[in-house]
């Protein structure tokens, strides 16, 4: 796992139609499990509910100016650099909604082309029983986990979050359709690699006391 780190990308791009093998998607789910979260991977129908509670989620975020804001402060402008989602990485607008990926906005007199997404996409859900911090301490090291064993078996990855979002600022109640407390959406599929996005430096992430 550790070799797969500097390998690891988020792809915005079009992903193929070929579906994960079943032993790859169990490997996933395993991976999860090993630290107390839960990998729901979602069948057709559940992917049109998550795909369309994102779509509403973006209506909803698009309408906050600071949180627009915010979003504008982490994606680079072409020809910039600095921390973030560079331009490079955006990637196109799918031609069809609701699409699979998410948004990130345009830049001035550099326009983003549209391009065809897969129609039925490969969604996972990573939650927790619970929505507490240690939960999402646990969150991430599952994440961390299923990003990085999809890296070794050559699966791209994208990651959906609006409607988790919006219910972080909302505080809204009844909004999702199973039990446990999703804290990310994953997009799995097979496309093309993306370039890297920069990292922070170790001295920003690490307080040594």
């Amino acid at each position: 796992m550790f070799a797969a780190v500097g390998l690891r990308h988020t792809s915005r791009s079009p992903f193929s139609d070929r579906r994960l093998p079943e032993p790859i998607q169990v490997r996933l789910e395993q991976e999860a499990g090993f630290e107390c979260t839960l990998l729901r991977l979602l069948g057709p129908q559940d992917v049109d509910v998550v795909l369309r509670l994102a779509a509403t989620a973006t209506q909803e975020l698009a309408a906050d100016r600071e949180h627009q804001a915010e979003l504008a402060e982490w994606v680079g402008q072409p020809g910039e650099t600095g921390l973030g989602v560079p331009w490079s990485a955006v990637g196109p607008r799918p031609d069809h909604e609701p699409g699979p990926v998410r948004d990130l906005g345009t830049a001035p007199g550099s326009p983003r082309q549209s391009a065809s997404f897969e129609l039925e996409p490969q969604l996972g859900v990573l939650s927790t029983a619970r929505d507490r911090k240690e939960d999402w301490l646990r969150a991430g090291q599952g994440l961390q986990r299923v990003l990085l064993t999809a890296t070794r078996f050559g699966v791209s990855t994208s990651l959906l979050y609006q409607p988790i979002e919006l219910h972080d600022m909302s505080a809204s109640q009844d909004w999702w359709p199973w039990p446990e407390h999703p804290q990310i959406i994953i997009r799995f599929g097979y496309g093309p690699s993306s370039g890297g996005a920069p990292r922070r430096p170790l001295a920003d992430a690490l307080d040594r006391g």
